[in-house]
């Protein structure tokens, strides 16, 4: 064994306040009758960089409830993803939680 010192003041992991989780938001995406299930598929995982397998679940479930939650995120990460949504054709909202 090494007989390296350790720290003195403990590394703590980022921890979320609850003024960070008042001020986070939804993106919601709506049922789309519009657009073909594979180019939504491919939008969500565009604009979220999320892997298919979530994508479609979001899909899914946008097309059975008539929204879902596509991504949890501050305020104007929220409006962006949204926005860039809509200019996909898609119709989606922000809400905060």
């Amino acid at each position: 064994m090494s007989n390296v010192p350790l720290p003195l003041t403990p590394v703590l992991p980022d921890v979320i306040s609850s003024q960070d989780i008042e001020s986070m938001w939804e993106v919601l995406l709506h049922n789309d009758d519009h657009n073909e299930m594979e180019y939504v598929l491919m939008s969500i995982m565009k604009v979220f960089s999320h892997p298919a397998q979530l994508a479609c679940k979001i899909m899914v479930e946008a097309h059975q409830r008539g929204s879902a939650v596509a991504e949890v995120e501050g305020r104007s990460e929220a409006e962006k993803h949204c926005e860039q949504l809509r200019a996909l054709g898609l119709s989606s909202s922000t809400r905060k939680i």
